[in-house]
């Protein structure tokens, strides 16, 4: 039983691997090219998607929001995406019409105040920007 449990976890895995892999590059393509224009990614975590859409879309700089200040505190290390903390649930401590292009990729599903996110992604847009949902 062991051995058929290691191989149908690996099987699992596979599969996971896969999709993730094919989300990560389907994000990637769907980004158009805006110049230098200032990017903004909610539920950032440590950065890596927020420096690899910014890439995709010849952002800089990336400026990175989540709750969690330890992994923003990596990120800004590691990833050197500006962060900031604040809750997704509420209002966005940003200017309006700030970004070019806003991200919030495997976020919307954990918020409760889902008209609230929608509603600020849009403040923060910059007229003729544009914002990725996934």
């Amino acid at each position: 039983m062991g051995l058929f449990r290691r191989a149908l976890t690996a099987y699992f895995h596979a599969i996971y691997r896969d999709m993730v892999d094919r989300r990560l590059r389907a994000q990637v393509d769907i980004m158009e090219p805006c110049g230098a224009g200032l990017h903004l990614d909610l539920g950032s975590h440590a950065g890596e998607n927020a420096v690899r859409l910014a890439a995709a879309g010849g952002l800089a700089p990336t400026w990175g929001l989540d709750y969690d200040l330890d992994l923003l505190r990596t990120g800004l290390q590691q990833q050197r995406v500006r962060g900031i903390q604040a809750n997704l649930n509420q209002p966005l401590p940003l200017r309006s019409a700030a970004f070019d292009v806003v991200t919030a990729m495997d976020v919307i599903e954990h918020l409760s105040g889902v008209d609230t996110f929608v509603g600020e992604i849009y403040r923060v847009l910059k007229p003729g920007g544009y914002a990725v949902i996934a």
